[in-house]
């Protein structure tokens, strides 16, 4: 191809382009970054459906004893683990420390708490978070990338496009925080439960950060994934690309398909992926009758200007 033909028109487009992706990836890198300065903050809400409404039974890993061969009394912090057995005259001092006598000693239970989450290697905290971090300065930077792509494209628009994309983008942005919502108040935890229950039956629960989080995030995305499909079924409907009819004739097709992506979607558990395949399958039934109500008005509405 002789790019000596090319109109100028074209190589400002190319141009317009690349600082219009140039602009995306400072938006994305600066949310990156203030995501992953505030991480900190950020960690406990990540971590929050950690925090089931049923409790997991937690399991002793081992004990510990600390006395003082001293031949006079010491006090020392009282530690963050369960304390099980006192030896004669020692005891707990009012600001929250332990008084040992000499030749005193306290047992000491290490704990597992199936709530915290471990880390397995000297780098696995910085990538995780700086992964996270990544995913969530998309989401959050998504009003201003977003904005310099409907820039870049809404010229190139015809009027009827325009009024299709404003609305959907507007919509597509709620749909995501929606979604993420729904899988952090419901999903998540739901499936931490089961997970957890589970896994108490073969041995202890000791979830390392990076796998944790990983899984939220897939989790996540899932949930926010189907809440855009269920988006662009109705934005579909509601401008006419797709009628009830054509619907109810590929329903066996998307019922098996809404399964299949559940399958991929979620963990490999049965359970999940009905928990996720069901609403999906209930929305695209009533994606359903709101096309037979569109069809019907649109009737109508036909009916009212040939008569009238």
């Amino acid at each position: 191809m002789n790019t000596h033909n090319l109109s100028p028109e074209f190589w400002d487009h190319v141009e317009e382009l690349r600082k219009t992706i140039i602009r995306c990836f400072i938006t994305i890198a600066l949310a990156t970054a203030l995501c992953f300065s505030c991480f900190s903050w950020l960690y406990p809400v990540i971590t929050h459906p950690l925090n089931t409404k049923k409790q997991v039974q937690k399991t002793v890993i081992s004990t510990e004893r600390h006395s003082n061969p001293n031949p006079y009394s010491i006090t020392i912090p009282a530690p963050p683990h369960s304390i099980t057995f006192f030896s004669d005259s020692a005891y707990m001092t009012k600001d929250n420390r332990i008084s040992l006598p000499p030749n005193g000693y306290i047992d000491i239970e290490m704990i597992n708490n199936p709530h915290s989450l471990v880390i397995l290697g000297p780098l696995e905290g910085i990538t995780t978070s700086l992964k996270i971090s990544l995913w969530l300065g998309l989401v959050i930077s998504f009003p201003f990338w977003g904005f310099f792509m409907m820039q870049f494209l809404l010229p190139a628009l015809k009027n009827h496009e325009k009024n299709f994309i404003c609305p959907f983008a507007f919509c597509s942005l709620l749909f995501v925080f929606l979604g993420g919502f729904i899988a952090f108040t419901f999903f998540i935890p739901f499936t931490n439960e089961i997970l957890q229950n589970f896994n108490q039956k073969l041995g202890i629960n000791l979830w390392s950060i990076s796998h944790y989080l990983n899984y939220t995030l897939i989790m996540s995305l899932s949930t926010i994934i189907a809440s855009e499909l269920v988006l662009v079924l109705f934005f579909l409907v509601h401008y006419g690309k797709i009628n009830d009819k054509k619907m109810r004739k590929w329903r066996p097709g998307v019922l098996l398909g809404i399964f299949v992506l559940s399958a991929i979607l979620t963990p490999p558990d049965i359970l999940t992926q009905i928990i996720l395949a069901l609403p999906m399958a209930g929305i695209y039934e009533l994606a359903i009758l709101y096309a037979k109500i569109k069809r019907s008005q649109n009737r109508l509405n036909q009916y009212l200007i040939e008569n009238f």
